[in-house]
């Protein structure tokens, strides 16, 4: 399932999570609703996506840079890095994709932490 570019959140006067769900909605919320739970949804939400572009953006300047400093071709260590870099972005994906589902991640604080770690071991190494 394709993720949306913006995170959808939708107001119910009922509980209808399937219907919201299946329509694209990254989480919902019932009324009447508490506008402190409503901008802490949606700041979190943002700040995901926020990451996430981050993220595809680093990972992109990484491998152009990576390419010209092999004149094209990527060296052997860093395809190791990126894939271990692509593995943890990819928990977090999921983690993401779990809380749009209306599902409990609690792993995401660990696998954001995890990532920061690495690319911050990669930023040491420059």
């Amino acid at each position: 399932m394709a993720a949306l570019a913006i995170p959808a959140l939708c107001l119910f006067t009922v509980v209808v999570q399937r219907d919201g769900y299946s329509a694209g909605a990254a989480d919902y919320l019932t009324k009447p609703f508490d506008p402190w739970l409503l901008r802490a949804k949606v700041s979190v939400f943002v700040d995901l996506h926020r990451r996430h572009l981050e993220l595809r953006r680093q990972a992109k300047l990484l491998r152009h840079a990576l390419a010209e400093e092999d004149g094209g071709d990527l060296l052997p260590g860093c395809e190791r890095l990126l894939s271990a870099l692509d593995e943890r972005l990819q928990r977090v994906e999921e983690d993401a994709a779990r809380i749009r589902a209306g599902e409990p991640a609690a792993g995401l604080d660990d696998h954001v932490a995890d990532l920061r770690l690495a690319l911050d071991t990669l930023l040491a190494g420059r």
